[in-house]
């Protein structure tokens, strides 16, 4: 799988998939899912449109997902909690649907680190 650059440390890879909801962490660490949108205007409040989650590797071999708006948007989370440019969560943070989605474009070996769930590439086996 080709990766991109996004950033300083993070780079991209697949096809975009919609992401409408994600399961974040709050101050105790309990999980909450929430509602994700795209954001373009803040006058305009809510809007409908889903945001859109690519596979992600970070520097250091961690694959996970980062969530963006779609169309140079950014990601509105929930009613309380802000919006941002983009997020990067791991795979326990996305619906089951979702997360197929992404980890069916690339061969994956998961792990939990923690309470989340990562990734790290399959080595490429010899033919």
């Amino acid at each position: 799988m080709e990766w991109k650059q996004f950033g300083s440390e993070v780079e991209v890879a697949g096809r975009p998939v919609p992401v409408r909801s994600l399961r974040l962490p709050d101050e105790l660490g309990n999980l909450h899912r929430y509602r994700v949108t795209t954001w373009w205007d803040p006058a305009a409040g809510f809007t409908a449109v889903p945001a859109e989650g690519r596979l992600a590797r970070e520097k250091n071999g961690l694959v996970g997902a980062v969530v963006l708006g779609r169309n140079g948007g950014h990601v509105k989370i929930g009613r309380r909690l802000g919006c941002q440019p983009f997020i990067f969560v791991p795979f326990n943070s996305l619906s089951l649907r979702t997360r197929h989605r992404l980890t069916r474009q690339i061969r994956l070996l998961l792990f939990s680190d923690g309470n989340f769930l990562f990734g790290r590439e399959a080595a490429a086996e010899a033919a």
